[in-house]
């Protein structure tokens, strides 16, 4: 009987490996962002998105069903819209709002969430639990990145355009200020 359940355990265990090597390098993708609002509103700003050389977390646990967090992120392929990856968590931000200050006052806070770097295109998806039902619901779908970066050298663009180019995101480069000042750009025209 015991043979059985370790050759069993084992199975899962490979199981599980296999569906992080279809989808996933051994690296991480970390997207950092600004978590905006108030006691009822969140808004997320995206900062960047970094590639990071190793993957500390689990291979075989991917899809979190503890529902532990007031958040959630989940990462779906973008060609099928599979979820292969999701995790829940906590933030000052979601503790912040449940103080006074947050009636009167909007505030944001740095935050950052890392998953398995994808081997292919992804759409992340940020959740909120609702405080009505305890379920998730979706926030925002990052699809699409806007770069602004006028101070970065040639070779900092041309890094942050290859980490970008890997997300599968519809990406827009923004131009500088002084493209609207000198008359040159519109806003409609973006």
């Amino acid at each position: 009987m015991r043979k059985v359940l370790t050759v069993l355990f084992l199975l899962v265990s490979l199981a599980g490996f296999a569906q992080f090597d279809k989808y996933f390098e051994n690296r991480t993708m970390r997207v950092d962002y600004y978590h905006a609002g108030d006691y009822q509103t969140d808004i997320y700003y995206i900062d960047e998105v970094i590639a990071e050389p190793y993957w500390g977390g689990s291979k075989e646990n991917l899809f979190d069903d503890t529902k532990f967090g007031k958040y959630l992120v989940k990462v779906l392929d973008k060609a099928t819209g599979t979820l292969i990856y999701s995790r829940s968590y906590s933030t000052l931000f979601g503790e912040w709002q449940t103080v006074d200050e947050a009636r009167t006052v909007q505030k944001s806070f740095s935050e950052s969430v890392v998953f398995p770097y994808p081997k292919a295109a992804v759409t992340v998806v940020f959740c909120t639990k609702a405080y009505e039902t305890g379920e998730y619901v979706e926030k925002y779908h990052i699809n699409k990145i806007f770069i602004a970066l006028p101070s970065a050298t040639m070779a900092q663009r041309r890094d942050i355009m290859n980490i970008c180019n890997e997300t599968g995101c519809e990406i827009k480069n923004l131009p500088g200020m002084y493209q609207f000042f000198s008359g040159q750009l519109t806003a409609s025209a973006l």
